[in-house]
């Protein structure tokens, strides 16, 4: 009975794990300037709330290269 206590309880502390490094790398990736937010390796367009991704690899790498020489 014990055991299966103890399970349970690792079961949800590491669950609890795994979804808070999940919401902190997710937070700690998401970069924006303006209308323009990329995560990762993708890019949105950020307008009234609603994001389009946008997947055109070429269009990416100048977005992240006109960002990276602003900063």
């Amino acid at each position: 009975m014990k055991t299966n206590i103890f399970l349970a309880f690792l079961f949800i502390v590491l669950a609890l794990l795994f979804v808070g490094l999940f919401v902190f790398s997710e937070q700690r990736r998401t970069e924006c300037d303006q209308m323009i937010c990329i995560n990762g390796d993708v890019v949105y367009y950020m307008d009234d709330g609603i994001s389009v991704e946008i997947t055109d690899d070429v269009f990416v790498e100048k977005i992240k290269a006109i960002l990276e020489g602003a900063k």
